[in-house]
């Protein structure tokens, strides 16, 4: 279950303790591909904690975040990164997720080079899902049907990292996305 309102306040608050502590890395967000979450194999049964915000926001879900701090020992070891995540995924326990208008992602790399400064950027705007350009070719209606239903906030529309896919392949996703009814936007 995405929820791009808390992924974005997390991602936020990364980037703003990672520039008050002075860690020179980039903050990044991936795109979708952990799993299986607990509900859905590898051994647990265990149902994840239930999200809610305040008055007027989506009903309770059980949403994941998976944070993490590099791709190696050297980053793992890093007690200044462990902080920073720290103190980002402690303020955002406790305060809730920003009003947003949520957006699936659609194209780029592994890194979301077009969402990761568009989540920073963009006052009132997220990303939950975000599909790569290695994974276009799999985007078909089941797949957007499930996006849509998988995200804690109603999804608005569609955001197209257009250098990030092929031409034939953002035709034929922009003709999915159309079919469904769905706004897109290109970026």
């Amino acid at each position: 279950m995405a929820y791009a309102a808390k992924l974005k306040q997390i991602l936020c608050l990364l980037d703003e303790s990672a520039k008050k502590h002075g860690l020179d890395w980039p903050v990044n967000m991936e795109v979708d591909h952990h799993g299986p979450t607990p509900n859905r194999g590898a051994g647990g049964s265990a149902p994840l904690p239930s999200v809610s915000g305040s008055s007027g926001s989506p009903p309770p879900c059980q949403a994941l975040i998976f944070v993490e701090i590099g791709s190696g020992p050297g980053e793992w070891e890093n007690e200044l990164a462990g902080k920073i995540v720290a103190e980002a995924m402690m303020k955002a326990l406790v305060r809730p997720a920003p009003a947003v208008s949520a957006h699936l992602g659609i194209g780029g790399g592994h890194y979301a080079p077009k969402f990761t400064p568009f989540m920073l950027g963009s006052p009132g705007r997220a990303v939950g899902h975000v599909l790569p350009k290695y994974r276009a070719a799999d985007f078909d209606e089941k797949m957007l049907a499930q996006a849509i239903e998988k995200s804690v906030e109603k999804v608005e529309g569609a955001l197209i990292d257009w250098k990030g896919l092929g031409k034939e392949e953002r035709e034929r996703i922009i003709s999915v996305l159309e079919k469904a009814g769905v706004k897109w936007e290109r970026m």
